[in-house]
């Protein structure tokens, strides 16, 4: 029987392995993903738990997220005009674009965040572009403090783009899901996804539950438990 592969990109699951148990890095953020592939709507419908730890000595008084896969949405995100249609072609079918949606966002005490959620743009304006979301909290997250969050999502995936999509039988699920950026000396490191830079993120934990059609290939990063 001919299988599907599908490759779960930057995803590190950390599930106890005893040389990183004991912590080489400090552990800023974890993350509990239960994510479900729909391979008929090329599409990840996904849950997350985020726990992240406020490691500075500044409170923080809002969240800033990072939604790679809308650099995907159109051919007027910041990503897709600074390309300018090299290698990249800028008009696609309307199936072929991919995009992340915030369904619900909630502190772990039931607070709902999503009346807040916004996107931003601190590095360049451009209105098109949906790369960073701001959420402002309800309480700062003082220092040495933590915060819980609940978020549901859907992934829709572009054809394959930049080490992001489909094409046929394979499916590269790469920055699919919403990530924390980086808190440091009191501000958020939390830029858009442009065409020359790479990714940036707190060192953490990540357990991630994948639910894909049965004749699928998994290939991720990490230690397999089940």
């Amino acid at each position: 029987m001919k299988k599907t592969l599908i490759g779960w990109g930057m995803l590190a699951v950390v599930l106890g392995a005893p040389a990183l148990r004991g912590g080489l890095s400090r552990q800023i953020v974890s993350y509990d993903l239960r994510a479900r592939l729909r391979s008929e709507t090329k599409t990840v419908e996904g849950r997350e738990t985020i726990s992240w730890l406020n490691d500075t000595s500044s409170p923080a008084y809002e969240l800033r997220f990072h939604l790679y896969l809308n650099a995907f949405r159109s051919s007027r995100s910041t990503y897709m005009t600074e390309r300018g249609g090299e290698i990249l072609p800028t008009e696609r079918p309307a199936g072929d674009w991919g995009e992340v949606r915030i369904k619900s966002l909630k502190t772990a005490e039931g607070t709902d965040l999503l009346p807040v959620f916004g996107y931003i743009r601190p590095d360049d304006g451009n209105p098109e572009d949906r790369t960073v979301a701001r959420v402002p909290l309800p309480a700062p997250v003082l220092p040495g403090g933590r915060i819980a969050l609940e978020i549901e999502f859907v992934a829709k995936l572009p054809r394959v783009i930049a080490r992001s999509g489909f094409v046929g039988d394979f499916f590269l699920v790469g920055q699919w899901f919403p990530k924390l950026g980086v808190f440091q000396n009191g501000a958020w490191n939390c830029h858009q996804y442009h065409a020359q830079s790479e990714f940036f993120a707190d060192f953490g934990s990540f357990k991630a539950e994948l639910t894909v059609p049965g004749n699928f290939v998994v290939g991720a990063t990490g230690e397999r438990i089940g």
